[in-house]
């Protein structure tokens, strides 16, 4: 296997950070939406917003799959922030959520969420998000021809990417959002002696019934979607994005009833353009990893086990209310793994933090519990 290797992508080749828009906005891509809001939201989260990193490219040539297939090319996005100390011992991987990309981190990262001044942080892209190898972007496994990549695939692509391209002997922390918990619950159970403190927002370690049902519509809509390329299947996506960012509280507080079927015909239209030219290929992956998430399989599908194995610090950030990632699989293996716990007590679901309903409760826990002794 040839060494990997790095390059630059110059700035603009990548995704650009989404301008954000009126709050009453419904955004059909779930990864979008989410995007958006959470910068919206950013001046209340952090005090020094940052510029954006020039975007990496780490080929790692190939990258042998849980499925048993290969990957390859097999290339990773990233970026960095912060400076790297004499001890090496600072470094914060995060991963990317559904969908999301590392520019989006961009508005997010600073003194409030994570201390730039003190860590050298590293964002990378998730496979399948348009940057990483992903359907749209393969030249050897695109559209149809792409293999079934797990959350534990990104994860090892990661450690790769830490271990061989940075060259660093281990993480202070490992952290994510959403899909990005989800990869950190991965990590927890994959690399447990390599980093000694790990944060999941909004995230699980297997993807409860309601989960499950919810991301096994949004498959079929996407293939509904692939058969018509219509305004009607990308309504109905429209649709359950709506239902299940946010709590059905949160809209009858907030949303306009009378806005919501222009709103929804307004994002069909627009709809048709962000899932065509394959681009449905890319959210599946992503998909389908998570549906297929459960980091107790290599424990015989106990968690008790997979908890007991463990050795990093841990905290669990979730919603009380989230209908898109439901609370109660982290937070049932927070109580095994005797790790903290911080429950956001709002309407607002899944979107809770990053929409000014508790940003500051999880921005304080995660502040006080990255803290460094030193």
């Amino acid at each position: 296997m040839r060494p990997p290797r790095v390059h630059q992508v110059r700035s603009g080749t990548d995704y650009p950070i989404i301008e954000t828009p009126p709050i009453s906005a419904h955004h059909t891509w779930e990864a979008r939406m989410l995007a958006r809001k959470l910068l919206w939201i950013v001046p209340a989260l952090i005090a020094l917003p940052l510029q954006a990193q020039d975007l990496q490219l780490a080929e790692l040539g190939e990258c042998a799959l849980e499925s048993g297939e290969v990957l390859a090319p097999c290339d990773l996005g990233y970026r960095t922030y912060g400076e790297l100390n004499a001890a090496r011992d600072n470094a914060i991987l995060i991963s990317t959520w559904f969908g999301g990309n590392s520019a989006a981190w961009t508005g997010i990262l600073g003194s409030g969420l994570i201390d730039l001044g003190g860590f050298y942080t590293i964002v990378v892209d998730a496979f399948g998000n348009g940057v990483s190898t992903s359907p749209t972007t393969s030249s050897t496994q695109g559209g149809e021809a792409f293999p079934l990549v797990s959350i534990g695939d990104m994860v090892h692509s990661q450690y790769r990417l830490v271990t061989d391209v940075l060259e660093l002997d281990g993480l202070y922390a490992v952290m994510g959002i959403s899909m990005g918990g989800m990869q950190t619950f991965q990590w927890l159970v994959e690399y447990p002696d390599f980093f000694g403190k790990a944060v999941s927002i909004i995230g699980s370690p297997r993807l409860g019934p309601y989960d499950i049902a919810r991301w096994e519509t949004e498959l079929r809509v996407l293939e509904l979607f692939e058969d018509c390329e219509c305004e009607e299947a990308a309504a109905v996506y429209s649709g359950l994005s709506m239902l299940t960012l946010n709590s059905p509280e949160y809209h009858a507080r907030v949303t306009d009833r009378t806005t919501v079927q222009a709103s929804l015909a307004q994002q069909a239209r627009q709809s048709v353009q962000s899932l065509s030219e394959g681009r449905t290929k890319n959210i599946a992956t992503q998909l389908r990893a998570m549906i297929n998430l459960d980091i107790s399989r290599g424990h015989g599908g106990d968690m008790a086990a997979a908890a007991a194995a463990i050795q990093a610090e841990l905290l669990v950030i979730v919603d009380a209310v989230d209908h898109l990632v439901t609370p109660g699989p982290a937070l049932e293996f927070a109580e095994l793994a005797g790790a903290q716990s911080v429950i956001l007590d709002d309407d607002c679901g899944h979107l809770s933090a990053f929409q000014g309903c508790s940003g500051t409760v999880m921005t304080e826990a995660i502040s006080a519990f990255l803290a460094r002794d030193d």
